[in-house]
């Protein structure tokens, strides 16, 4: 989930969107840590019109808590 400012989860990091795709109810981000620029993340989330800007290029923090993330390695 992207974090508003002050909001904290288990697991934070700082990424750069390169691409926000909606699928309707869903959105889809892919975003690369700013500490591991090679590393690639696809983020899915509800789509909603309120909350921080989602759009390439943009810097957020990103949080999860450890019981729902989910690691697919390709």
């Amino acid at each position: 989930e992207i974090l508003a400012p002050g909001a904290g989860a288990d697991n934070v990091l700082e990424a750069r969107l390169e691409e926000v795709n909606f699928t309707g109810p869903i959105s889809q981000l892919v975003a690369r840590p700013l500490a591991s620029p090679a590393v690639t993340l696809t983020v899915k989330r509800q789509s909603r019109a309120a909350g921080q800007p989602v759009e390439p290029g943009v810097t957020v923090r990103l949080g999860w808590n450890a019981a729902e993330g989910r690691l697919v390695s390709e």
